[in-house]
């Protein structure tokens, strides 16, 4: 492995595959979120994934539209439902130092 955003397409990781994604399309993602928040990935499982973030958005501009990626990333993704729109989950994402991610 040259980066830690392989591991998924490595260990062959079919979690999204229900959403049409594979772990070796996750690593385009997770490789930008890698270098843009010291994301790196520390659960895998066949529906989950789970981020450590060591540099996570620090205002509301920059965690909407990291919250943006998100829901285009994982679009069927529970952290979405019954919040009442994106604006709490933006408020959750300043400063989260863990990003969850779940595929049906």
């Amino acid at each position: 492995m040259r980066h830690p955003s392989d591991c998924l397409a490595e260990l062959g990781w079919t979690g999204a595959v229900n959403a049409g994604m594979l772990g070796a399309d996750a690593k385009v993602v997770l490789e930008s979120c890698q270098k843009r928040f010291g994301a790196n990935v520390y659960f895998a499982s066949e529906s989950r994934l789970h981020l450590i973030v060591t540099r996570p958005p620090t205002n509301p501009v920059e965690a909407r539209l990291v919250a943006r990626e998100h829901f285009h990333f994982c679009r069927y993704d529970s952290q979405f439902h019954g919040l009442g729109g994106i604006e709490p989950y933006v408020a959750r994402l300043i400063g989260s130092s863990e990003w969850r991610f779940w595929w049906d």
